[in-house]
């Protein structure tokens, strides 16, 4: 049990601590990615939910 533990606790630490980071970097990545310089070869947004799953 103590195994389990050693490992889930860090992970769970990390999500929380990437949860609290999303929550207050949201809408400054709404505003600031939209306006970002992207390469003419960007693919649309819709593509990258199909590559990251």
């Amino acid at each position: 049990m103590r195994k389990i533990a050693a490992i889930i606790i860090p992970v769970l630490i990390c999500f929380f601590i990437g949860l609290t980071a999303s929550y207050f970097q949201e809408e400054a990545i709404k505003m600031w990615y939209p306006l970002l310089s992207k390469p003419e070869l960007t693919p649309p947004n819709v593509v990258f939910p199909i590559a990251w799953s």
